[in-house]
């Protein structure tokens, strides 16, 4: 993973990890939203992974162990 890749995941997941702090009474449709912006920086890192490891990303472009969404 690229030093980019590494820096881009860390300052989504600080961000999303300040929104559940700081809106632990927030609507779904906030959290869901969050999720969305989350998803949209680490789903491509996550499938440039797999492809240069060798593998076509999961059916869906999300890796295997990574949750769905609406199992958060």
């Amino acid at each position: 993973m690229s030093e980019e890749d590494r820096q881009s995941i860390e300052a989504a997941l600080k961000d999303t990890l300040d929104f559940l702090e700081n809106n632990q009474q927030a609507e779904k449709e906030e959290y869901d939203a969050t999720y969305k912006e989350l998803e949209k920086v680490v789903q491509p890192i996550f499938t440039k992974l797999y492809q240069a490891a060798g593998g076509a990303p999961p059916q869906g472009g999300q890796p295997e162990d990574m949750p769905e969404h609406d199992e958060l």
